[in-house]
C-alpha cells in the first residue's frame, strides 16, 4: 500500500508542472540592432534597459488587450511570461524586429514602422517598404533623408504596455521619425529584473496605435491624432494569433 500512494505522488507532481508551464517559448528571431540607446531615467527603476516616455505620447487610438489571452488559469504568471506570449503572436503576425523598454511596474514592447492598408491590415507586397526600413547607422540625418524616399500612404508602429500603473497619455504628440527609431533604441529582449514581477489582478496589457500619413514622397509623414480604423482592426493579426495561442 505504501509502495502505490509513493508511486502516486511521483507520477502527480510532473503533470502539474506541465499544467503550469503553457507559456509561449521566448523567439530567437528578434534582431533588433544596436543603436543608440536612452539612458533609463529613475522612474522606472530599472538602470539595465531604456525608459519609454511616460505618460506615453497620445495615440492615434487604443485598445485593451484581453487578459484571458496572456495569462494561464489557476497559475502565477510573471511578465516575463506575458512578454513571451505577446513575443511569440507578434512575431506569427510578422513583427520580427522588437524593442522592450521600461514603463513603471511593468514594460513596453514597441513594433518597427509598417506600411498598412485603409482598413488596418498589412500591406501585403510593400509592408516593409525599402524607403522604410530602418538605416544601418543610426543618426537623425538618415531617419529625415529616410522619410524623402517614402511612399504615399499609411504607416503605423504598435506599443503594447503592461503595468498596473496605469497613466493617461499625455497630450505630447510625437512625429514619425521618433516613432521610426523606438523599435531599435530598445532592448533586444525583457531583463529578468522586470521579468520576474508577478502579473496580478491589477496588471493589464495595452495596445497604442501609432498612425502615420504620408501624402507626398517629398514631404515627412504626419501623425494622425486620430483613426478612422478601430483599434480591434488595426490589431487583428496579432488578437488572432493571441487567440491561437491560448486554444
Amino acid at each position: 500500500m505504501q509502495r502505490s500512494i509513493f508511486f502516486i505522488v511521483l507520477t502527480a507532481i510532473p503533470i502539474f508542472w506541465v499544467g503550469c508551464s503553457k507559456s509561449a517559448p521566448r523567439s530567437t528571431t528578434n534582431s533588433s540592432t544596436t543603436a543608440s540607446r536612452p539612458e533609463s531615467s529613475s522612474k522606472s527603476g530599472y538602470p539595465d534597459i531604456p525608459e519609454f516616455q511616460w505618460p506615453p505620447p497620445q495615440p492615434s487610438v487604443l485598445t485593451k488587450i484581453p487578459s484571458r489571452y496572456l495569462v494561464e488559469e489557476k497559475c502565477k504568471t510573471q511578465l516575463r511570461d506575458v512578454s513571451d506570449r505577446l513575443e511569440e503572436a507578434l512575431n506569427q503576425a510578422g513583427y520580427q524586429k522588437l524593442g522592450w523598454y521600461s514603463i513603471p511596474n511593468g514594460f513596453a514592447i514597441v513594433t518597427r514602422l509598417e506600411r498598412i492598408n485603409t482598413n488596418g491590415t498589412p500591406h501585403s507586397s510593400e509592408r516593409w517598404s525599402e524607403g522604410f526600413n530602418a538605416p544601418r547607422s543610426f543618426s537623425i540625418v538618415n531617419y529625415i533623408r529616410s522619410l524623402y524616399t517614402a511612399k504615399t500612404g499609411l504607416y503605423r508602429v504598435l506599443v503594447f504596455i503592461v503595468t498596473d500603473n496605469y497613466s493617461e497619455p499625455s497630450s505630447s504628440q510625437t512625429d514619425e521619425a521618433t516613432a521610426k527609431g523606438w523599435y531599435q533604441e530598445g532592448e533586444a529582449q525583457l531583463p529578468k529584473s522586470i521579468g520576474r514581477r508577478e502579473f496580478s489582478t491589477n496588471y493589464y496589457c495595452m495596445a497604442l496605435i501609432y498612425e502615420f500619413e504620408q501624402t507626398s514622397g517629398d514631404e515627412p509623414a504626419t501623425f494622425k491624432a486620430s483613426s478612422k480604423i478601430q483599434g480591434e482592426k488595426h490589431l487583428a493579426v496579432v488578437l488572432n494569433a493571441l487567440r491561437r495561442g491560448h486554444e
